[in-house]
């Protein structure tokens, strides 16, 4: 049996809410590409027509135009199937994806625990996927043995931008701590796909001083790089893919965890602000509508001394 993971992140590039680095992990006895083959009968990478669960790239799953359900659908059913329960809150999510504590003093975070799930998918239908995923997963020969999402918000990622740490390195600090925690949670040869991380193309130096030993490169290009290493006593291998979450189902899932736990965070963000600003819209947090939103609340008397745990530097 050997282990086959896929990282992916959202919100790499906002003005506003927390950037989330997510990791889906499966043990079977079966290739990666074979095992989500036998479970077609319940997930396949399109939604038109479909009744089932869509695990796809979170970008092509979720718009404000699309809605929530989609995406929450996927999220929840494999978390459920994950940790043999659904949360109900948004509190509970996070436990279950052993997200770190919040350690914020944003209060626009405090909801956490009466943000109740799910929020836009019907929750009789999403017991059917669940336990529908729960049979094909078993006739497969396949578990899933490690959902994990880790946000990092403003406040944490303005200090390392003061430091001069990229939003880049920033992200692969949450690899390597995914690639850590995926050791001890499970057994077996550990074949891991990430998406790239910006324009870079070499890995190898980055990898051997965050993890120590000997990393052997494999290939690298512009569109892929690929490392072979031994970790505690474990053989790894890990792919950095040009737009990974479409070459890997389990990048997918990956990012719409990430996108999912990114998007709830933004509805507590919006909730805050909506009830203290008369007429105010509800933002995505990206640059330019992010400029707006922060226009409009910046005369809120309490704005000044919230501004720099709410705006990202970068």
């Amino acid at each position: 049996m050997a282990v086959y993971a896929g990282i992916d992140e959202a919100g790499y590039g906002p003005l506003l809410g927390p950037l989330v680095v997510g990791c889906a992990a499966f043990v079977s006895e079966t290739p990666e590409a074979l095992f989500w083959k036998r479970l077609a009968d319940i997930v396949r990478p399109q939604a038109d027509g479909w009744d089932g669960l869509v695990v796809q790239d979170s970008k092509e799953l979720f718009s404000r135009k699309q809605g929530l359900t989609r995406l929450e659908e996927g999220c929840l059913a494999f978390v459920a199937c994950g940790r043999q329960r659904s949360p109900r809150s948004l509190r509970e999510l996070l436990d279950l994806l052993r997200a770190p504590s919040l350690g914020t003093d944003c209060p626009w975070y405090d909801d956490t625990a009466r943000l109740t799930l799910p929020v836009s998918a019907d929750l009789d239908h999403l017991n059917e996927l669940h336990h529908r995923l729960a049979s094909a997963l078993g006739s497969a020969g396949t578990r899933i043995a490690f959902l994990r999402a880790s946000p990092v918000f403003s406040p944490a990622l303005n200090q390392q931008f003061t430091t001069g740490t990229l939003k880049s390195d920033i992200v692969f600090r949450q690899v390597v701590a995914h690639l850590r925690s995926l050791l001890s949670a499970t057994d077996g040869d550990i074949y891991l796909t990430c998406d790239k991380l910006g324009g870079r193309n070499f890995y190898a130096a980055l990898l051997q001083q965050s993890l120590g030993g000997w990393v052997r490169p494999l290939y690298e290009s512009h569109k892929r790089s690929d490392y072979a290493f031994e970790l505690d006593g474990r053989n790894v291998r890990i792919s950095f893919v040009k737009n990974g979450e479409r070459a890997s189902p389990t990048v997918a899932l990956a990012s719409m965890l990430s996108k999912y736990v990114r998007e709830l965070f933004m509805t507590l963000i919006n909730r805050y602000w909506c009830t203290r600003v008369e007429g105010l819209r509800p933002t995505a947090g990206y640059v330019q509508d992010g400029r707006r939103f922060i226009r409009n609340i910046s005369r809120h008397p309490d704005y000044a001394k919230y501004e720099p745990l709410l705006v990202r530097l970068k």
